[in-house]
């Protein structure tokens, strides 16, 4: 049955697919279906040479859904690349019309990229190692001031034991000398008794 839209089904095999030419004209739209997988990514180029190249226009619709209502459009460009990339397995229909009825010719080609990598760095990737980084910061500040306190009041024990040692060993050596002094003067007292003819000596 024939339909007021001329439709072209093309098989598009799984990777990069040769540069196509198609003579376009009498406002007909030429039609693709895409057929990606999930997170895949489909860039579609194309170039338009003829009179009026610029009255052109590319369309990108979820074949899934009945409203026909496009996801893109390019309009009054004679080229242009756009990327089209798939949330899920999914078909989408890529058509291509003259605005007029002068005959163009459209070069175009689709080359399909490989799936996207769930570890390939993105803005959530990049939101996340942010916070690991700010919170590894905190965490080496909270050490590095348990650190410096730590190694202030080693350095504080250490001057309070040293000052201990050395109030230590002046009270011994005070005690010594005190000692001997006290030593000497009995010595020499008793020896005086004892020299001393005096009625005062035993």
């Amino acid at each position: 049955m024939k339909s007021n839209q001329f439709i072209l089904i093309l098989a598009l095999a799984v990777g990069t697919i040769s540069c196509l030419d198609l003579n376009i004209g009498n406002r007909m739209p030429y039609c693709f279906y895409l057929d990606l997988a999930a997170k895949e990514t489909v860039n579609i180029q194309y170039e338009v040479t003829g009179y009026k190249a610029q009255e052109f226009r590319m369309t990108v619709y979820d074949a899934s859904k009945l409203n026909e209502q496009p996801i893109h459009t390019t309009e009054k460009e004679k080229s242009t690349t756009y990327s089209l990339w798939s949330q899920e397995p999914k078909e989408y229909k890529v058509c291509f019309q003259s605005l007029d009825s002068s005959g163009k010719i459209l070069q175009f080609e689709f080359i399909r990229g490989e799936k996207q990598d769930e570890s390939f760095v993105n803005d959530k990737t990049l939101e996340k190692t942010f916070d690991i980084l700010q919170d590894a910061q905190y965490q080496l500040n909270v050490i590095y001031s348990n650190l410096r306190h730590q190694l202030m009041k080693t350095d504080m024990q250490a001057q309070i034991l040293e000052s201990t040692e050395n109030k230590v060993k002046w009270c011994s050596v005070i005690k010594m000398v005190l000692m001997i002094s006290i030593t000497t003067i009995q010595i020499v007292f008793l020896t005086g008794l004892f020299k001393d003819s005096s009625p005062f000596g035993i």
